[in-house]
């Protein structure tokens, strides 16, 4: 085995080219259905590619290391792959776009490790939707990865349109029907979250607290803004933070009152069982 195995390996590095070659077009003219099939396959060949690798060097005598690297078949991407990254699919919603491009710009962008081509598949990969249609019809080429990136900048990296977008968030954001714990956790995220947001697009939230406090108290119930004003009795202008306080500590009393419910039940249904 291990001679056969020798004399053919040398065929790899065209094996491997031709794949290449194939599958490129193949990715370029695929619908985004068939891209995530596509996808997949070219995980499979290189699986099966560094395996290969990995036996040819078993075989090669440690002291000729250097040599066997030498004989080794050109790789047409990198020799080092890298994990499956499970990037969350971009569609194009403003929202998304600052942890999306964060989280592919740390790990693939700027990643020397990793070819323009290889850039370009897996931004390909992780876009759908209007974002895809953004660069879908760029052919793939490493000079095409640096213009589709920066045609989703062009696109998505503007100020004004995030501000809006995470304004709009937390100003029509669904007021509360009920005093739960789950509605009531939603509601402080959508606050904390948007208003984080536009603190780090450099927007000058702590100076909006009367307005934040406001919107805030109109999304409670009635009930909820009752509890708050008498908690605050003393205070002539209660500060914003000291809602999110309050409120971050109601939810802890719900929650623990709700799994105290629930205990109880479940206790007097037992109870009920072993009577019957």
């Amino acid at each position: 085995m291990r001679p056969t195995f020798l004399v053919r390996y040398p065929t790899v590095a065209q094996l491997v080219q031709d794949f290449e070659e194939s599958h490129l077009q193949v990715i370029q003219d695929a619908t985004d259905e068939k891209f995530a099939v596509k996808d997949a396959i070219r995980d499979e060949f290189d699986k099966m590619r560094f395996a290969v690798i990995g036996r040819y060097e078993s075989f090669v005598p440690a002291p000729g290391t250097a040599a066997s690297s030498r004989n080794a078949p050109p790789a047409h991407h990198s020799a080092i792959k890298l994990p499956k990254i499970a990037f969350p699919q971009f569609t194009g919603d403003l929202a998304l776009w600052p942890s999306f491009i964060a989280l592919f710009d740390s790990a693939i962008h700027e990643n020397p490790g990793v070819s323009a081509i290889e850039k370009f598949q897996y931004l390909l990969a992780s876009l759908s939707g209007e974002a895809l249609g953004v660069v879908k019809n760029l052919p793939l080429t490493a000079e095409n990865y640096v213009i589709a990136h920066d045609a989703l900048r062009e696109r998505y990296q503007n100020k004004r349109k995030l501000a809006t977008q995470y304004w709009r968030s937390f100003v029509h954001a669904n007021p509360l029907v009920a005093d739960s714990a789950e509605s009531l956790r939603a509601l402080l995220d959508v606050f904390t979250e948007n208003t984080r947001a536009l603190s780090m697009l450099d927007y000058p939230v702590e100076s909006w607290d009367f307005m934040l406090l406001n919107h805030l108290l109109e999304k409670l119930t009635p009930t909820l803004r009752e509890k708050f004003e008498a908690a605050h009795m003393t205070v002539e202008s209660p500060r914003y933070d000291q809602l999110i306080k309050f409120l971050t500590g109601y939810c802890t009393v719900l929650a623990s009152a709700s799994n105290t419910l629930a205990q109880s039940s479940k206790a007097t249904s037992q109870a009920s069982k072993k009577a019957a």
